[in-house]
């Protein structure tokens, strides 16, 4: 894969927006606080890595590779697509 870019992840993501809410009103407000910060922090994490590869091969093959993994949870992710993008009487030769 050629490009590479961080984000967030999704699964961890929803993890943390549920342990927020789970801490209001549980504990004293001091920790509440601490608490919420560090769950803010790891929410804005950018723990998802994601390698994607766009193009068109010299047989005319338009392809699409996409690839995600999380470094905290082990998400994981791919897709593939492409197709032949020469017309049909180029193909055959």
């Amino acid at each position: 894969m050629s490009a590479e870019n961080w984000t967030q992840c999704p699964v961890c993501t929803k993890k943390f927006i549920k342990e927020r809410a789970g801490l209001y009103g549980s504990v004293p407000e001091d920790i509440y606080l601490s608490e919420v910060d560090r769950v803010e922090r790891a929410i804005n994490a950018q723990n998802l890595r994601e390698d994607y590869q766009i193009g068109i091969d010299l047989e005319g093959n338009f392809y699409v590779k996409y690839c995600g993994h999380c470094a905290i949870c082990s998400f994981h992710y791919e897709f593939q697509t492409g197709g032949n993008v020469l017309p049909n009487e180029e193909r055959a030769k």
